[in-house]
């Protein structure tokens, strides 16, 4: 077993999403002022067909948040379905397939290091 085929994708509705994001940030703790945040792509798109890949790794985490349409996520025996208003989290590492009919979302590319520089 690799250590990605551990992780698993994280599925919140939107709203909730944004709460928890807002809570963290008025937290002022130790643990969060030695973490840093980077977003390497910041994206609005709207998706077909054509959107599909059986196998798919990369370095760092996804954040997809669904505006409509629906789609699917694949990793190990699993599958998720992509709807509108939610918001999902793909760990770095996680070898996902993916595709759609049509879906429309924004979604980012981000890293999370902590005090070690090792993405959480």
């Amino acid at each position: 077993m690799t250590e990605a085929s551990s992780h698993v994708i994280l599925k919140m509705d939107i709203l909730s999403f944004a709460l928890e994001v807002s809570t963290m940030y008025r937290s002022e703790t130790d643990i969060l002022n030695l973490l840093k945040l980077n977003i390497s792509t910041a994206r609005h798109c709207i998706l077909d067909v054509s959107w599909k890949n059986d196998t798919h790794s990369v370095s760092f985490s996804r954040l997809y948040c669904i505006r409509s349409g629906e789609g699917w996520l694949r990793y190990g025996d699993k599958s998720v379905t992509l709807q509108g208003g939610y918001a999902y989290l793909i760990p770095a590492h996680l070898e996902v397939s993916y595709g759609c009919t049509e879906l429309e979302k924004i979604y980012f590319h981000i890293s999370l290091l902590g005090f070690e520089k090792t993405d959480l």
